[in-house]
């Protein structure tokens, strides 16, 4: 599914649903799948080493691990972001999901220094899911040019409420592109994940909510 809006009479950027599910349903089978059993459910096999190893993982991988300075280095800078998502509840709610966010801002400022909404929102999206977003540099371009979140802000409920606008006029289309995914699962799923097991990922709210991510990533990045 493509998708396109006029803005001034100008034809802005297409967002590319088709390739953006089939881009996520790489990301979450090779990684967001177990970081997500990891972080969400804290299995009980899961030692406190193996949760710091992993939350490393996604900070490498999210590209957010070189704003986590902190005297010691090693997993030790994981620390205390494992000991604030602890003491986080799950939100239930748009209003929840901001304040969640913007209260794992604060306590990551106390102790690295700066704040860092991009690292808490996607930490705390491996934590819960939806309905947090994840604030993302490249999607915030894309929100700021077309998408209505004021140029000159830096807020993230500002961010987030845009994001939610937009992801709610373009939710017919990424619907359509998740469902013809599943209709080529065949040549996506692995042998590892039953069918239903995939089919319930791909209709999950939090499964389009990152499809859309993916598309607003690939228009506002670098064209190769």
């Amino acid at each position: 599914m493509f998708c396109a809006d006029f803005i001034g009479g100008d034809l802005i950027e297409k967002l590319n649903f088709l390739f953006a599910v089939r881009t996520y349903i790489h990301e979450w089978v090779e990684f967001d799948r177990h970081a997500r059993t990891v972080l969400g459910t804290r299995s009980v096999v899961a030692s406190d080493e193996d949760v710091l190893i992993q939350l490393k993982r996604v900070a490498v991988h999210y590209r957010v691990i070189r704003t986590l300075k902190i005297e010691g280095g090693g997993l030790k800078r994981l620390g205390p972001v494992w000991s604030a998502l602890e003491g986080l509840t799950r939100p239930n709610s748009y209003e929840d999901a901001k304040s969640c966010v913007n209260t794992l801002v604060g306590t990551l400022e106390q102790h690295y220094g700066q704040r860092l909404p991009s690292a808490a929102s996607k930490f705390l999206w491996m934590r819960f899911g939806s309905p947090i977003v994840v604030y993302d540099s490249l999607t915030l371009d894309w929100m700021r040019e077309y998408g209505g979140c004021p140029r000159n802000e830096n807020s993230y409920d500002d961010f987030y409420d845009a994001w939610r606008r937009n992801f709610r006029s373009h939710r017919a289309a990424i619907d359509q592109a998740c469902e013809r995914l599943i209709r080529a699962r065949a040549f996506f799923r692995p042998n590892y994940i039953t069918r239903v097991d995939f089919d319930k990922a791909v209709r999950s709210r939090w499964f389009e909510e990152r499809v859309f991510d993916h598309a607003l990533i690939r228009a506002a990045g670098p064209k190769i």
